[in-house]
Parts: C-alpha cells; structure tokens; sequence
C-alpha cells in the first residue's frame, strides 16, 4: 500500500517522525509520498526522503503558492528533480 499524498514536513511531524512512518509500516504501508507545495516544502520532502527509505518526494508549487512561482523557483524545483527519490512534479 503507498500513501499517496502526505505533508510530512509540517511542524505536527517534528517530534513524533519516527513513530509515524512506524506505524505507516506496521500498518503495511510501504511508501509514503510527502508533497511539496513551494520550494521549501519541496526541498524538506526530499530531505525526508533521503533520510527514510520509506519515503519519496515530490517537488513543485500548489496553486495557492502561485505567487511564489518565478525563474528561481522553476530553476530549484528543476535541480531537485534530477534527485531520484523525487517522483513527482506539480
């Protein structure tokens, strides 16, 4: 079973990580896809995915962040996608 669609960098994660995604595995989850929705968000759901094997990324902007959008934006979420635990674009 994968998660399709997580937040994994939010702060209600901070201090209790490790017993989430053991659970998520316990439970017979077997990825976890944490969502990026600006380039800081992006950056840390590949920092999270380096770090567990369980988890993989993506990057991109969500369209309430559209503002955020420019060529420096465009050029960092194309660099983290050159990284292979980022799965997704959006």
């Amino acid at each position: 079973m994968i998660d399709s669609h997580a937040h994994l960098d939010m702060p209600e994660f901070a201090t209790d990580l490790s017993e989430v995604l053991e659970r998520a595995t316990n439970s017979g989850v077997s990825r976890i896809l944490s969502i990026g929705i600006d380039t800081t968000s992006s950056l840390k759901a590949l920092e999270l995915a380096t770090a567990h094997a369980i988890i993989i990324a993506s990057a991109g902007i969500h369209p309430s962040n559209a503002k955020l959008f420019d060529s420096q934006a465009l050029a960092d979420i194309a660099q983290m996608t050159k990284h292979p635990e980022v799965v997704a674009v959006g």
